[in-house]
């Protein structure tokens, strides 16, 4: 009878290029049957080009800070590597591509952003690595290089503010952006009609801007891809209604898309509809829906946060969580243009006013967002992590951020109350 369990080792291979001699058909000797033969298995050798494990991962971080991302490689000799920008979303088209500029040799795992305070759009854009050893072209040898898989660099700012106060710049809504090197100027639909009101809280006079019924104070602006690179975005905005709101359509307060009824044209939008209600949308399964949002004749302040990566998208009517959304995915059409006031070219207009809208190229947080509600209304707003866990109750039934009288009443009204079971003493 045969050993159980013998191994044989049958070669050993240095560099992989080596061939098994043949052994016959040892298994066919095998007929005892206390010996189990096992399912045939194979095996790869080890390749000679470098073998990519994990591609570098997207950069997205505020100005000053000193962020890096790297490649896991395998290679079975010396790999080297070499970094590339590309004017378009590829690694196989290197006639737009340059040599990537950062802290970094040339010949590194790693690549770091420079602490940049400024020229943003000179790092921002896409990326990949080249990979070679010896066994590759670059290196002299006949395979071809491999190339990581793209990745983004973004600076998170405020890429847009447009006040819309009177008079216009040239037939223009600036951009007073302070934060982003390129001025967005966009302008109305109908300049000779565009006509003003008084801001919110005294931001001026003639500091919001009016959508009348003929479209004048409508905006059809450029594609303003803002979050091209970095995948995220916050918009603010202040509204107020001045009149009725459809139940069964949508009129844009603010949306990138080129026609409301075809998922194609869509990017993304904040609507207005249902009476008071306000929704952050994509049409491509984004919907966060805030309903008794818009007070007729009062000014809102509604911002929303996109962030695919994250998978979260978040509305905020007057600094507080208002509604959200775990379905986070941006609509197709890239290159839609931006409306204001209406949600294309041929869309109905909102009923009322807007002013002060900013645009982000990331997702906010919530302390974000209360710090741009509190820099126009001066109002303090009760954000529940803040809260003291003796917060029970306020004046509406809810934690209001104050431990007083109200939340001692709560405590005491159970005062003496026993827990026991099955029975109290």
């Amino acid at each position: 009878m045969m050993e159980p369990n013998i191994w044989a080792v049958v070669s050993i291979m240095d560099i992989g290029n080596q061939t098994l001699p043949s052994v016959g058909d040892p298994i066919a000797n095998v007929t005892d049957a206390n010996n189990v033969i096992s399912s045939e298995w194979t095996f790869d050798s080890l390749v000679t080009t470098p073998i990519i494990i994990e591609d570098p991962a997207d950069i997205l971080d505020f100005p000053g800070a000193s962020v890096s991302t790297s490649i896991n490689v395998s290679s079975k000799t010396q790999e080297h590597y070499e970094w590339f920008k590309s004017t378009d979303n590829a690694n196989d088209t290197s006639g737009d591509d340059t040599a990537a500029s950062g802290d970094n040799d040339s010949d590194t795992v790693s690549f770091t952003l420079p602490t940049v305070q400024g020229d943003y759009a000179n790092y921002e854009g896409y990326y990949y690595c080249k990979v070679s050893n010896d066994a590759t072209v670059t290196g002299g040898g006949s395979e071809p290089d491999v190339l990581s898989a793209v990745f983004k660099v973004a600076i998170k700012r405020q890429m847009a503010y447009w006040t819309l106060n009177s008079p216009l710049t040239d037939r223009e809504y600036a951009d007073t952006s302070t934060e982003d090197p390129i001025t967005d100027n966009i302008k109305p639909d109908h300049h000779p009609g565009v006509t003003f009101a008084a801001g919110p809280y005294g931001l001026g006079a003639d500091s919001a801007v009016i959508i009348n019924d003929d479209s004048s104070g409508t905006v059809q602006s450029d594609n303003l891809d803002l979050h091209r690179y970095s995948n995220e975005l916050t918009i603010s905005v202040w509204i107020k209604r001045t009149g009725d709101l459809p139940f069964d359509d949508s009129i844009a307060v603010i949306a990138k898309c080129d026609s409301y009824n075809t998922e194609a044209e869509w990017r993304w939008g904040l609507v207005a509809r249902d009476g008071d209600g306000i929704r952050l949308m994509s049409w491509s399964g984004l919907s966060a829906w805030a309903s008794n949002a818009l007070t007729l004749n009062e000014w809102v302040h509604v911002a929303a946060t996109i962030s695919p990566d994250d998978g979260n998208a978040y509305v905020y009517v007057n600094g507080m969580e208002a509604a959200s959304d775990s379905t986070v995915e941006w609509g197709p059409k890239e290159d839609a243009v931006v409306h204001f006031g209406r949600t294309a070219s041929n869309g109905q207009t909102f009923p009322g006013q807007i002013d002060d809208v900013k645009l982000y190229n990331y997702g906010m947080d919530k302390f974000g967002i209360a710090d741009l509600f509190y820099d126009v209304s001066g109002e303090n707003i009760c954000i529940k992590e803040y809260a003291d866990t003796f917060d029970t109750t306020g004046p509406l039934g809810v934690p209001d951020c104050k431990v007083d009288l109200i939340d001692f009443a709560e405590y005491v009204s159970s005062w003496l109350s026993c827990g026991l079971y099955p029975n109290c003493p």
